[in-house]
């Protein structure tokens, strides 16, 4: 028997491994890991999870965690630096691959997030040397302009289908959850996929069905503006709007306002009257985030050249609340087809009629029927991880 033959029969009897690499865990990538870990833990798998250097432990039992230093993400736009950083983290997971099946036997591995390299693993193949693997995906916009959603179609879409095409049909894959319902019917209808190679994996969120009441007629309304604020959320022009109110409205801005937005939101509403502003000018957690959105009577999804899923449209349609968004993207969309509230252009004056009307006969939160967002919470989403979970 030779040498390497002995190290494949020494693999074959050691621990199998679920390798799991996240490199980047600002926002609610952390809550991501966490509840996939959980849901890939209680089908058995022994995991080793790769996560940035200066992230402090995710402090789960029984899970190997090991730090790497990711030096990929540089923030800027523009299609050349997208391929410049999709390239460096395809580099980046070889190497980790490398590395840790050098030390362990990995059998498969789980990518949180396959948007940071979806297309060069497309264009260069698997990093993973033959490993079977598995991720979520969240951004892809090809298919709107064709399943009836408000969207630009760039030449690139048709390049990106491509793409899209050649991975999921890649042997390497065993399985692609997508946030977006959209994508999976798009896919399954024009792509010649083995089933279950792509799966629906509804964007979660933590609340629960507490009893909200119904705002009354000439009861001050609550509109929040929740998450990171600046001009793309449409914020100046809704403060803009606020001048042609006919009543009085409670303003929440719950998120980090960038300075240059503050400025311009101060310079704008200082003549305005009859508004409570209350701004949570921080990062908002999780704990927050419920009792900010059962006390809201309106939510601001009004964005500007947004056309991907919204974690807040999630918190407002769970909750049954009214929802002002642009007529645009999935957003757009959702609030038409479920009749979750208005769709309008970024016109002050349009905004401020949607609001003088609402001022006057108040707002029924039970409008639509929130059920319809009843699979967005995690332990659906663990237990779609977790019934795929197996060997």
């Amino acid at each position: 028997m030779t040498l390497r033959n002995m190290d494949s029969d020494k693999k074959n009897t050691e621990k199998k491994f679920t390798l799991i690499v996240e490199p980047l865990l600002s926002g609610h990538h952390k809550t991501y890991l966490i509840n996939i870990v959980k849901a890939l833990q209680e089908s058995g798998r022994n995991l080793l999870v790769v996560i940035p250097e200066e992230l402090v432990e995710l402090n789960i039992d029984g899970v190997c965690v090991c730090k790497y230093s990711f030096d990929v993400f540089d923030g800027a736009g523009g299609l050349l630096n997208l391929i410049r950083r999709e390239v460096n983290m395809w580099l980046a997971l070889r190497k980790i691959y490398r590395k840790f099946s050098g030390e362990r036997n990995i059998t498969d591995v789980f990518i949180p997030y396959l948007d940071y390299f979806l297309y060069a693993v497309a264009i260069f193949g698997s990093p993973f040397n033959g490993a079977k693997f598995s991720g979520i995906t969240m951004r892809p916009a090809f298919h709107y302009n064709r399943s009836g959603v408000r969207a630009p179609y760039r030449k690139i879409d048709m390049l990106k289908e491509f793409l899209f095409g050649k991975l999921i049909k890649s042997k390497e894959v065993k399985c692609i959850y997508t946030i977006d319902g959209l994508l999976l019917d798009y896919v399954e209808s024009n792509f010649h996929v083995i089933p279950g190679k792509i799966r629906y994996l509804p964007d979660p969120v933590e609340y629960n069905f507490n009893a909200v009441s119904v705002t009354k007629k000439n009861e001050l309304l609550t509109l929040t503006v929740f998450g990171a604020i600046d001009e793309r959320k449409g914020i100046l022009e809704l403060a803009d709007s606020l001048r042609y109110l006919n009543g009085s409205i409670r303003l929440v801005l719950a998120g980090i306002i960038k300075p240059e937005v503050k400025s311009m939101l101060d310079s704008i509403l200082k003549g305005v009257k009859n508004i409570q502003i209350h701004e949570l000018n921080r990062w908002i957690g999780d704990d927050e985030i419920n009792e900010i959105f059962d006390n809201t009577d309106i939510v601001w999804l009004g964005y500007r050249d947004h056309f991907t899923m919204s974690g807040v449209l999630i918190q407002a349609g769970v909750r049954g609340k009214y929802v002002i968004g642009c007529r645009s993207g999935l957003i757009g969309w959702y609030v038409e087809k479920y009749k979750m509230g208005a769709v309008l252009e970024l016109k002050p004056q349009e905004i401020a009629a949607v609001l003088n009307e609402l001022i006057v006969n108040g707002v029924e939160h039970s409008g639509y029927d929130a059920q319809i967002f009843e699979t967005h919470n995690w332990q659906n989403f663990k237990s779609i991880i977790l019934n795929d979970g197996g060997e």
